[in-house]
């Protein structure tokens, strides 16, 4: 990490992924444990190490207790979520538009919400039409985004030529990007 910071490389970071569901070690012994052992490492990475290049994305869920688990806004950056909802090798191309909703409520429209881990890419049609708008959505790997029971051929290249998915080769330059208000784009390192 430190060797990606000193190349001004910036990290979507996302440390104790589905802590909740208590089948990793660090979400097994409940909620308050597991924001300690955060908070632990949000302070060691940042404070101690000084790595500012890293964007923490907290990966909760929709749960009545999902609000025990989390945090904090002071070390959290975006709010993500692992939907895996495929059922009898066939694609759910929903948008899951209540929980992306859910989530964006539960941090009173403060944080960005991204599809952290999935398996089926939602349809198009769905995202627009719910106006479910994930940050960005993140196949888990190999058949996950390759097999057809999990993402259709003809949903990922609708998905991926559509003007509402931006693919790497449409980023601008981050680093001069204008910031709003700014009248010269001013150069900029990516800071938690």
């Amino acid at each position: 990490l430190k060797k990606l910071k000193d190349a001004d490389v910036p990290v979507l970071w996302r440390p104790l992924h589905e802590a909740e569901g208590g089948w990793f070690w660090w979400g097994a012994e409940g909620a308050e444990p597991c924001k300690k052992l955060y908070r632990l490492l949000y302070d060691q990475l940042t404070n101690v190490y000084g790595l500012d290049n890293l964007i923490w994305i907290w990966t909760g869920s929709t749960s009545p207790a999902a609000s025990d688990w989390y945090p904090g806004d002071d070390v959290v950056d975006i709010v993500g979520y692992d939907k895996y909802n495929c059922a009898d090798g066939v694609a759910n191309l929903s948008s899951i538009s209540s929980t992306f909703y859910s989530l964006v409520q539960s941090t009173d429209c403060q944080k960005m919400v991204t599809m952290s881990e999935n398996d089926s890419i939602p349809s198009l049609e769905n995202l627009v039409n719910d106006k479910a708008a994930w940050l960005y959505f993140c196949p888990w790997y190999m058949n996950y985004l390759t097999s057809e029971q999990n993402n259709p051929v003809e949903n990922l290249i609708e998905v991926y030529n559509s003007d509402y998915c931006i693919t790497l080769d449409e980023l601008p330059d981050l680093k001069t990007y204008p910031i709003s208000g700014e009248e010269t784009p001013k150069t900029t390192t990516s800071s938690v």
